[in-house]
């Protein structure tokens, strides 16, 4: 289709996000609890209808006409340390 830069060999580039539970958290059960929300499917087709992001959940179906309208995504394999390490060049 073209609307996604580079699909024919190693992929594109994706923003990376995360979510953790801090050390001293006065509620680790209730973070855990969030975090496993937010990647459950309903948090991920909220947010992939909402931000037109691909769902990290391969089974969540996002009813979102601009991300049907880009087809499917091959996203680059690039080592989480590589990405550290060149993110420092990148400033």
């Amino acid at each position: 289709m073209g609307l996604i830069p580079n699909q024919e060999s190693w992929g594109t580039h994706v923003n990376i996000a995360g979510g953790a539970v801090a050390r001293n958290s006065p509620s680790p059960a209730a973070a855990v609890r969030f975090l496993e929300y937010l990647s459950g499917d309903a948090a991920q087709a909220y947010f992939a209808n909402g931000n037109s992001e691909y769902p990290v959940v391969r089974s969540v179906h996002a009813d979102n006409p601009a991300l049907a309208e880009m087809g499917s995504f091959k996203s680059a394999v690039i080592p989480i340390s590589v990405v550290g390490v060149n993110s420092a060049k990148a400033r």
